[in-house]
């Protein structure tokens, strides 16, 4: 699997900006800044950005086929992968990158090829529909009833010229639903997708248990394709290990590693970060922002460790990067500080499974 970094925004950010006219005379912090800048404003891409970019073209191209004078019925894709896996990330990144996308004012006013909100937790199917309302600028009261919202969010979707509607952390959607409930957000996912006047496309992205979901109604999972970022593993990735330690390290940070070659400093690296590729490049940022911060010149196991005990409030004898016996410390990096502009890019390259039909 092909990879490489790439700086997402050349100009720093308007904040960025501001911070460094109001301390223009203390050079050291601007310095500081510029650097933070370079290590989380970079992007891992691998050959799993083409994947769902293709998949994203084959949403975008189906949505405009019209047959008999009228237009095809929406499709699902469904993004699955464990927390840490860079799904959120990919996906943002794709959706900023691609121009049809983009919002587009009309003569009646905005529209939106594609909307895309994070499910609420706990969530019911009113509470989902309300969110969508709020995002496609159509507040409206929370005592509605459930069936009068996805009436609003249907109507809405047509007058903004939605296209796809992306739902993240679609799983909270369905943890707390028994049958029956589940049953109406399959049924209110196919309605949006088979309306006659306008029918829309969707991406649903979570953990796993999201495949479950969609293949419980045979109707809706044959609307649907599947896309799974899978984690990775030691020795088998060791190569994108030691390649991601080395471009944060020289080519985001600009700081030479140290100590970080060795077979068991990535196998570690590894099992910090759970076997998710997304979690290792998070690791070696917050690792590479704990050198920035000490004024460093290298970047070394010490920072590793540092920013590891800071993230999961761990004893020195539970710390994955400093102690003998790693390979029997419980982990967790949940703690671990996310990047300026959200999760982690960068993930082992997924499978593709075609949905039925």
């Amino acid at each position: 699997m092909s990879m490489q970094f790439q700086h997402i925004l050349e100009a720093p950010a308007d904040d960025a900006t501001d911070f460094r006219t109001r301390h223009a005379s203390d050079a050291v912090r601007a310095r500081r800044v510029a650097a933070l800048e370079k290590v989380h404003r970079s992007y891992l891409k691998t050959d799993r950005d083409s994947v769902l970019e293709a998949e994203f073209d084959r949403l975008i191209d189906t949505s405009s086929l019209v047959f008999n004078g009228r237009r095809a019925e929406g499709r699902a894709l469904v993004v699955v992968g464990q927390s840490g896996a860079g799904k959120t990330h990919a996906i943002r990144r794709l959706i900023e990158g691609r121009r049809e996308l983009l919002p587009e004012n009309l003569t009646l006013g905005m529209s939106l090829p594609i909307v895309s909100i994070t499910a609420p937790s706990p969530c019911t199917l009113k509470q989902l529909g309300i969110e969508l309302l709020r995002l496609l600028g159509y507040p409206i009261d929370r005592d509605v009833r459930e069936n009068v919202a996805w009436n609003r969010v249907r109507e809405q979707l047509r007058l903004r010229k939605v296209q796809i509607v992306h739902i993240d952390e679609a799983q909270h959607a369905v943890r707390l639903m028994n049958d029956h409930e589940i049953q109406k957000l399959s049924d209110t996912f196919k309605n949006v997708m088979q309306q006659p006047d306008w029918p829309v496309c969707l991406v649903l992205s979570g953990l796993p248990s999201l495949v479950q979901f969609a293949q419980r109604d045979v109707q809706f999972g044959r609307r649907c394709r599947f896309l799974s970022f899978d984690g990775i593993s030691f020795p088998r990735d060791i190569k994108r290990l030691r390649y991601i330690v080395e471009a944060i390290s020289t080519k985001c940070a600009a700081l030479p590693s140290e100590g970080l070659e060795s077979d068991e400093f990535l196998a570690r690296l590894c099992r910090a970060a759970e076997g998710q590729f997304g979690r290792v490049i998070q690791i070696c940022r917050s690792a590479a922002e704990e050198a920035i911060f000490a004024g460093a010149h290298t970047l070394t196991v010490r920072h590793f460790v540092d920013v590891y005990a800071a993230a999961t409030g761990c004893s020195p004898d539970a710390n994955v990067f400093a102690v003998r016996d790693w390979e029997f410390v419980p982990t967790g990096v949940s703690g671990i500080a996310a990047p300026l502009d959200g999760e982690e890019g960068g993930s082992t390259e997924p499978k593709r499974r075609k949905g039925r039909g």
